[in-house]
């Protein structure tokens, strides 16, 4: 180690390694910009097209009288247009192709935006010019730095005058004007065109377009000095007074009007930004989708245009502003485009694809860019203005409701009119683009577009997901379903669905709903996860919604079991034995007595039925798995609510009037644990008489009865095999009845002790559950009155 010679250099080793270190930061840095170079730009940049253009006519034109121009002094072009229009991309066309086809011709360019104040304008274009005339003549450079040393020492109050005085009394002093004059031999002697292409005069403050003026048409009135500027001449006259409107002429001898592009030219520039922005390949359907949202925007014949039928407002006919809607009402320029991408990309990155109809999507985010405050005024009280209905997909209508589960947004003629009064401040053009607009977003369409459009705008559980760009906006969205599905956790997301509020737990779930009987099944892994899911939280259906599930399952037969059906019933069973009653136990017990019911046409008309369509499941192996539901409810529950609720899911047939028989394999099951486990159901009122009013009936008119159906579980299997053959046979009906009642009776009276009891439930209160049996089977197995009922019970 080297010890340092004296105390100046005792950190020099520190020193070294702090230098080394910089020099290591600083190549990494480089090596990171460098890097960074080769990333993708998000943003667009407002930047000068280069290729062909809309006016590539009148540019070439231009370019073409340009070429024969040829004038003793300066000639001035203006080139007026809108901001946007492209007027610095017509200049560059116009540099690069005049450059090419005229080889002898000076042309450059004049950025006067970058010049501030009245010096810089004059001096820097002077030493622009210098430069590219001193390759043809070296005394130009000093003819020029003496000529504007003698401009630059006049005060600019003094050459206010010049455009009507012009230079000899701007220029008293002959040296001044011999300095001209040289400049104008020297050019002369040079014998080429000079072009100078002038633009962003329309961003410059009052004085500094004066001064610019000035220079163009008094200082700088050379031979052969053609001047093209580009401007905006609306902004000119109002930045620098109405009462100064005429400078225009007298400054430019020809003045171009650039000509607008039309809806088409749009349409084929934002679809070409919208491909480089979202790039689509063969296997991401995503941005193809979105694609598809721009290319078919405007397209006036599918179902996401309204009803036409049904618009309101008396106007003339074809006259509601939504049939012309185009790109052009709401971007006229190629700055307009660039700049709606880049937002409408930012926007995106917020949104989930499957959570927007992109159509709706973009239109919405056109009509904030044309009107940006419309966000805050309007579509954050959206419920202020626009109706509220309730989709009937059964009956093919919409019914006015409230903004409830299921609720839609409709523009209807009362809500026009809310909009209107809204609006009544806007240019009526513009009152009637945003009529368009919610006419296209929020009218009422067919009943099948809200219904196979889940995540449509009009869906006010999905409204502020346009709004808000997914943010703050619903609980859960259909991206969330769909992760949650795709990756076979929807029974993790529906338990923590069911820890919400009955409300929020109502809407999500419903929304959930809709968006399962939508979805394509892959596999039978995913069939499972699908029917368990379907069986834990779906509610009363609709029969289009039933038979919607009963499609999947001919489906799944078909093409995830391979016809296996033995297979597919297996895993129903798994699915269905839960401690609770689902929906496809439920199901699968309306098409049993569904079928049942056509077998009595005597008691039911084709009002009473359903024509179920693709069932795969016939009446034994519905049978099979409703039975094993309630022995795997005896088995693996002490719910008696349960065990009962599972009883009742098969109907074996329908007797005499409409009396419903279940089966006596359910009859065994159930028979077995009331004697294995009496005081289970003892416990559950299960022997209770009942009022047979639920309480409606006044006191002096109420009755009382056991549950009917015991007399089914305690019945004979012989009499109920000879009921089934005989079912509209009312003497052996009231047999059957008898029968099981004496039976049930005798159990009854079996019963000599109780393995447990507490409280109310003791041996005293079974034996009054028999005096009123007793009575009841004296009084001819009817219903017990009130006195009846009380004189027995309170004694």
């Amino acid at each position: 180690m080297f010890l340092p010679q004296f105390d100046g250099l005792k950190y020099l080793d520190i020193i070294f390694y702090i230098a080394l270190l910089h020099v290591i930061l600083l190549f990494t840095n480089r090596k990171n910009k460098l890097d960074n170079t080769h990333k993708d730009v998000f943003f667009l940049e407002d930047k000068i097209h280069d290729g062909e253009i809309d006016n590539e006519l009148v540019l070439n034109e231009l370019i073409r009288v340009t070429h024969n121009l040829k004038t003793e002094n300066s000639f001035t072009i203006g080139l007026n247009a809108p901001w946007g229009y492209g007027k610095s991309t017509f200049l560059n066309r116009f540099h690069k192709k005049y450059s090419e086809q005229n080889e002898n011709a000076i042309i450059f360019w004049y950025s006067i935006w970058k010049n501030k104040g009245s010096t810089a304008i004059i001096d820097n274009f002077f030493q622009l010019l210098a430069n590219e005339l001193k390759p043809f003549s070296g005394e130009i450079d000093n003819e020029i730095d003496k000529y504007v040393n003698e401009i630059l020492q006049i005060a600019p109050s003094e050459y206010s005058g010049i455009l009507k005085s012009g230079k000899k009394l701007l220029f008293p002093e002959r040296t001044t004007e011999e300095h001209y004059d040289r400049i104008n031999a020297i050019i002369r002697k040079i014998d080429r065109q000079i072009v100078v292409l002038l633009d962003d005069l329309d961003r410059l403050e009052s004085e500094e377009i004066l001064d610019s003026f000035k220079l163009i048409r008094a200082l700088s009135d050379f031979n052969n000095v053609v001047f093209i500027a580009g401007y905006n001449r609306d902004y000119i006259v109002n930045t620098c007074g109405r009462d100064k409107k005429d400078y225009i002429n007298k400054i430019f001898q020809v003045e171009i009007n650039m000509l607008p592009f039309d809806e088409k030219r749009i349409r084929e520039v934002i679809l070409d930004e919208v491909r480089r922005s979202f790039p689509t390949t063969e296997d991401d359907s995503l941005n193809l989708k979105l694609f598809q949202g721009f290319d078919g925007l405007f397209d006036k014949t599918s179902s996401y245009t309204p009803k036409i039928e049904d618009l309101f407002i008396g106007m003339e006919e074809n006259s509601r502003e939504y049939l012309n809607l185009n790109w052009f009402r709401f971007l006229n320029t190629y700055r307009d485009i660039k700049r709606f991408t880049n937002e409408f990309k930012f926007n995106y990155i917020f949104i989930n694809e499957k959570d927007i109809i992109p159509k709706e999507f973009i239109l919405l985010k056109l009509l904030f860019f044309k009107y940006r405050e419309l966000q805050q005024t309007i579509f954050l009280h959206l419920e202020d203005i626009l109706s509220i209905g309730v989709i009937d997909s059964v009956n093919d209508k919409i019914h006015p409701g409230s903004s409830g589960y299921g609720g839609v947004y409709i523009y209807d003629e009362a809500a026009y009119k809310k909009l209107s009064d809204k609006l009544r401040n806007y240019k009526t053009e513009d009152q009637k683009l945003i009529d368009a607009v919610f006419l296209k977003l929020f009218g009422e369409k067919d009943i099948s577009y809200y219904t196979s459009n889940q995540n449509c705008i009009a869906q006010i559980y999905h409204t502020n997901t346009y709004v808000r760009n997914n943010i703050a906006g619903a609980k859960y969205k259909i991206s969330d379903f769909d992760k949650a599905y795709e990756e076979q956790k929807l029974e993790e997301l529906i338990s923590e669905i069911k820890n919400y509020t009955p409300q929020t737990k109502s809407q999500v779930l419903n929304e959930l709903k809709r968006f399962l009987l939508t979805q394509e099944i892959k596999t039978k892994d995913q069939f499972i996860e699908y029917i368990t899911a379907v069986n834990m939280f779906f509610g009363q259906n609709t029969i289009t919604e039933d038979q919607n599930i009963i499609n999947r399952f001919d489906h799944a037969l078909k093409e995830n079991y391979n016809n296996n059906k033995a297979e597919l019933i297996k895993d129903l069973s798994n699915c269905i034995n839960i401690s609770q009653i689902g929906y496809l136990e439920r199901l699968l017990s309306d098409i049993n007595i569904n079928e049942k019911r056509k077998l009595r046409p005597d008691l039911y008309n084709s009002s009473n039925m359903i024509d179920y369509e693709n069932v795969v499941l016939g009446d034994v192996e519905i049978k099979n798995i409703l039975i094993e539901k309630l022995n795997y409810a005896i088995l693996e529950t002490s719910q008696v609510g349960l065990i009962i609720d599972s009883y009742h899911l098969y109907t074996e047939f329908i007797a005499t009037d409409h009396q419903i028989i279940r089966a006596n394999a359910a009859n065994d099951l159930i028979q077995k644990d009331i004697k294995a486990r009496f005081i289970y159901y003892f416990w559950k009122y299960f022997f209770d008489f009942h009022e047979t009013s639920g309480g409606t009936s006044p006191t002096d008119y109420r009755q009382y009865a056991p549950n009917d159906f015991l007399c089914q579980i305690f019945s004979r299997l012989e009499t109920l095999n000879k009921l089934k053959k005989k079912p509209k046979d009312k003497k052996l009906f009231d047999q059957f009845e008898k029968e099981g009642w004496l039976s049930y009776y005798r159990f009854l009276c079996s019963l000599k002790t109780l393995s447990a009891h507490s409280g109310e439930f003791t041996l005293e209160r079974l034996e009054k559950i028999k005096k009123l049996l007793r009575a009841f089977i004296k009084k001819g197995y009817r219903p017990l009155n009130q006195d009846e009922y009380t004189n027995i019970w309170n004694t």
